[in-house]
């Protein structure tokens, strides 16, 4: 007599990298019992099993944690704006995606010193994540110097004064020489065209939203008020180009550098960025492409050129 069993075989690297699964039948000669060699009891095979559909599962939230921010706006309480992540995960684990979404919330200046980050299950759940997964980011971004725990009814994870990541990015500017250079030249090439189709494309909200982040950089009265300001004004104006893909790669090119104002002490960058700020916004609300253009590769170059003042100070 024979008998048919199912085994199920888990590939988690399926040709479109979507985990796969196959159920396979087996004939199998011989009476009803189970020998050292017939492979696992019913016990065990229903443990594999459970086993595989756990991995299935959390691979599944891989790809739900890679789509999931792709066009969303939503805010969570916590006043946080979880924006596209989706090309910052394509070719990392999970844990390792999220670390790299949080720096770049922190590098654009949407996180800042002091500030804390949504409770773990929230964020979790946000991101379509498991709390392991989330944990496991937690603990890197720990090393890293990013983000502190704090225990106690008022505790969690905030982020730290940045005082190591970003000793941390200006040795491997003073290492790699050419590094600021070619991140310039990412955000001249994407940032310049954002700001050009703006002025063609752009709406009263478009630039309601980049007036109130002028006004908001004006009465910052400190470094992470500055730098959310910031980043919200060059968030408007990515917008207003009216294109989510180009939205996203000013997001990610700015995501590589600090802002200025981490490294500089004293508030005349600050003023001369809203000054430029305002030329963009001009330009913009004109509807004058090349003027815009023009306008926001004044301002990047006028970046890039106190980062190397500041990168250059460090060899002393």
């Amino acid at each position: 007599m024979s008998r048919v069993t199912t085994g199920i075989f888990h590939d988690p690297l399926g040709e479109d990298g979507i985990p796969k699964t196959e159920v396979t039948t087996a004939a199998i000669h011989g009476p009803r019992s189970f020998r050292k060699d017939d492979g696992p009891t019913p016990d065990r095979r229903r443990q594999s099993v459970e086993e595989v559909l756990g991995d299935l599962k959390e691979l599944q939230a891989n790809k739900k944690f890679a789509e999931v921010w792709a066009t969303s706006s939503k805010r969570t309480p916590f006043g946080l704006k979880l924006g596209p992540m989706s090309d910052q995960v394509t070719s990392v684990s999970v844990p390792q995606g999220v670390a790299e979404y949080v720096k770049g919330l922190i590098h654009r200046g949407e996180l800042g010193p002091g500030d804390r980050l949504p409770p773990e299950r929230q964020l979790a759940e946000s991101l379509g994540v498991a709390r392991v997964s989330l944990r496991e980011a937690f603990k890197q971004l720990q090393e890293e110097g990013y983000i502190v725990a704090r225990r106690g009814k008022s505790g969690g994870n905030f982020v730290t004064a940045l005082s190591q990541p970003l000793a941390e990015w200006r040795r491997n500017m003073l290492e790699r020489e050419d590094e600021l250079d070619d991140l310039t030249t990412m955000r001249v090439a994407v940032e310049c065209h954002a700001a050009s189709l703006a002025a063609s494309r752009r709406t009263s909200a478009d630039l309601e939203a980049m007036l109130a982040a002028i006004h908001q950089q004006a009465a910052a009265t400190n470094h992470t008020e500055f730098r959310l300001a910031d980043a919200s004004f060059h968030d408007a104006v990515a917008k207003a180009a009216g294109s989510k893909r180009l939205e996203n790669a000013v997001r990610h090119a700015r995501s590589e550098l600090f802002s200025p104002a981490d490294m500089l002490d004293h508030p005349d960058p600050m003023e001369d960025d809203q000054l430029q700020h305002k030329l963009v916004f001009e330009a913009i609300r004109d509807g004058d492409p090349s003027r815009a253009h023009q306008a926001m590769q004044d301002h990047i170059e006028h970046t890039r050129q106190e980062i190397r003042r500041v990168i250059e100070s460090g060899r002393k």
